[in-house]
Parts: C-alpha cells; sequence; structure tokens
C-alpha cells in the first residue's frame, strides 16, 4: 500500500508513514471484529478537496479485503486517505511550509482581526480550515472556476450575512495580491461556511 501510494502521489513517504499507517489499519481492524464503525466527519471535506488521495484510500480499502478477507467501512477510505494528506504535507520542502504557513497565517489574521474573534488553533474547525487553504493553494491557477449553482449560494449566504462581506472581501483582496488571480464565488463561499463556523463557536 506504501508503495502504491508514494508511486501514485509521487512523494517519498517516510518509515514513520509506514507505523502510523500500520497502526490505524489494525485499529480499523480491530474495531470491524469488535462490530464497531467510527465515522470520519470530514469525509466530505476530503472527498471534494483531495479527489487523487480518496481514490488511493478506495485502492488500500478493497486491498485489504483482497489480501485479509476484512472488509473495512466505507469512513476508512477518507481515514485512510488522510493519512496520505499528512504524509505530502510532511514531505513539503521548508521554504513551500514558510509560503504556505504565512499564507495561512495572514489568512487566520484577517479573520481574526475583521470578525474581531480569536481562532482556537487547536479546534477542529480549524485544522479543516487549514486543510481547505492549502488545497486553495495546491489549485491555485484553477480558483477562478465556478459551479452554476454554488453561486447562487454563495449571492444567497453574502446577503444573509452581511457582517462577513467586508471580511471576504480583505480575503479576496489578499488572494489577489497573493496569487495574481480572483478567486471565485464558489471558493469564497467555501471560506464563508469556515469563518461562520468560527463565529458559531465564539458565539456570534
Amino acid at each position: 500500500m506504501v508503495e502504491k501510494g508514494s508511486d501514485y502521489l509521487g512523494v517519498n513517504l517516510s518509515r514513520t508513514f509506514w507505523f502510523s499507517l500500520c497502526d490505524h489499519i489494525n485499529f480499523a481492524i480491530e474495531n470491524v471484529k469488535n462490530g464497531l464503525v467510527i465515522s470520519n466527519p470530514m469525509t466530505n471535506e476530503i472527498k471534494h478537496l483531495y479527489e487523487k488521495e480518496m481514490l488511493l484510500g478506495k485502492w488500500a480499502i478493497n486491498h485489504i479485503e483482497k489480501r485479509l478477507s476484512i472488509q473495512l467501512p466505507l469512513s476508512e477510505v477518507s481515514g485512510i486517505a488522510l493519512h496520505f494528506i499528512n504524509a505530502e504535507q510532511m514531505t513539503t520542502i521548508g521554504t513551500q511550509k514558510d509560503e504556505i504557513t504565512h499564507f495561512i497565517d495572514d489568512i487566520t489574521e484577517i479573520v481574526e482581526s475583521e470578525m474581531n474573534i480569536i481562532i482556537d488553533r487547536n479546534d477542529f474547525n480549524y485544522s479543516r480550515f487549514v486543510t481547505h487553504l492549502k488545497y486553495l493553494l495546491k489549485r491555485s491557477t484553477r480558483l477562478n472556476e465556478t459551479n452554476s449553482e454554488n453561486v447562487k449560494l454563495y449571492d444567497e449566504v453574502y446577503e444573509k450575512f452581511p457582517e462577513l462581506r467586508k471580511t471576504i472581501e480583505k480575503i479576496k483582496l489578499y488572494i489577489l495580491a497573493e496569487l495574481n488571480i480572483e478567486p471565485s464565488k464558489e471558493e469564497l463561499l467555501y471560506l464563508v461556511i469556515h469563518i461562520n463556523r468560527f463565529c458559531t463557536r465564539a458565539g456570534l
């Protein structure tokens, strides 16, 4: 599985990754044997943001079933995919890490400043926000692509939450300055959803 993932994703996976993946799969198998099915709340987001890794996760659970005659739940597709996603991020070279961190920190600070909140960096919602921003960077050349249904939804949300408008406009200008491309309403919609979660968490 590690060799397949390494070839498919074009990354060198560390020995630490081997152990962490083994531990995860062993835990998942024990859960199946005990009749436990643990859902992954990030499944939908991972499915949207990391198509290649999700395909690898699907292949992995099929491979496990063929080799061990054990059928893991579909939630393990995203669970295994997340291990490969994290491994890819760990193999990013230092300069790229600095650029990514800078980008994420700047947008986080815009949200905190404009919405007058402090975001808990250890919170699960922030982890999802960071994952989304990393993917946004990954597909930066396609940020202006849109889906008509999502554009309509963005317009509705934009009208419904006027307090978020200034924040979104600042983020849009920042992305335009940093990546030299204007993000589509669809991209901004996902950011609005994340920001709204932060505000809800802060009691706003």
